[in-house]
């Protein structure tokens, strides 16, 4: 993903996908799978994170991004962090951050909106003649 395409920086999008990863390792423990899904519609780049550790229990699953929720042991009030400033992060700017977990696997979802660039004004005058040329051979 060029960080150039997305509406966020460079350094937020790493602390982004560097969290939800040491989790998706702490989660399997060092020995599973992780796969990484990525791919883009019309107005957003949308990145998946699947693991095949454990499933996050219902009455955590719906407050994970919540400061202080944890999977892990938290006798320290030390975990808990992460997952609340990965969806700070994304929702500042103007994406979407949504997990599912079941026995078989955990994905985090995540859409990032695509960054708006400027048209080329050119190219654009030039592709509407060709379409034009084009529909007027048709009929």
């Amino acid at each position: 993903i060029d960080c150039n395409d997305i509406n966020m920086s460079e350094i937020d999008f790493q602390r982004v996908i560097s969290n939800i990863l040491i989790n998706a390792v702490t989660a399997i423990n060092g020995i599973g799978i992780i796969e990484i899904e990525t791919y883009s519609s019309s107005n957003f780049i949308i990145i998946k994170i699947k693991n095949n550790g454990p499933k996050i229990e219902e009455n955590i699953i719906d407050k994970i991004f919540q400061v202080g929720v944890s999977t892990k042991e938290n006798k320290n009030k030390d975990n808990g962090f992460g997952l609340p400033i990965v969806k700070d992060i994304i929702e500042k700017n103007g994406g979407t951050v949504e997990v599912e977990s079941n026995e078989l696997f955990t994905e985090f979802t995540i859409k990032i909106p695509k960054r708006w660039k400027m048209l080329d004004t050119n190219k654009l005058v030039s592709s509407i003649f060709i379409f034009y040329k084009n529909f007027k051979t048709i009929l």
